[in-house]
């Protein structure tokens, strides 16, 4: 299965990463490379069945803090 996974990542990577690089967008290929990094770290913990803590509430209360400070109303 972790097979798999790394074959459609790697398939990801193969389309995309030759534009990027043929149009010298270096920036966005540091972007797209992090992002398909954690993406595949993420993935392979979950074929493997390591449990990922939920971030939601994290996420939620640091969203709401920032809209706080910039002096946003929830709701």
């Amino acid at each position: 299965m972790i097979f798999l996974v790394i074959l459609g990542f790697g398939l990801i990577v193969v389309v995309e990463v030759p534009s990027l690089i043929c149009r010298q967008y270096w920036r966005e290929l540091v972007v797209f490379s992090f992002f398909i990094f954690v993406g595949l770290l993420l993935t392979v913990f979950l074929t493997l069945g390591v449990e990922l803590p939920y971030i939601d509430v994290e996420l939620t209360k640091l969203i709401t803090g920032l809209g706080e400070a910039l002096g946003l109303k929830p709701g």
